[in-house]
């Protein structure tokens, strides 16, 4: 068959040095959590970058969240959905 898939047996420590080295990359990152028992905490693990790019209702400021003033010196037209400051 030519495939380079095999069956391996991994233990915890080896996953834990595979999401290191994925840290390392900037690809994963890391939060401990406090765990049920005493001094017991949780590693827990997620992706930095998502599958796919965020749809465009996302990139809109609402209104209420504070957004930087777009200024000449920055830039010749603002984004769309942002007031450039007068002067």
């Amino acid at each position: 068959m030519g495939g380079i898939a095999t069956q391996v047996n991994l233990s915890v420590p080896d996953i834990e040095k595979i999401l290191d080295t994925l840290i390392y990359d900037g690809k994963v990152e890391r939060r401990l959590q406090a765990g049920g028992g005493v001094q017991e905490q949780l590693k827990l693990y997620r992706a930095t970058q998502t599958l796919l790019p965020p749809v465009g209702l996302v990139k809109t400021p609402c209104g209420i969240c504070p957004v930087p003033l777009v200024t000449s010196a920055h830039r010749s037209a603002p984004p769309h959905g942002v007031v450039a400051a007068a002067g």
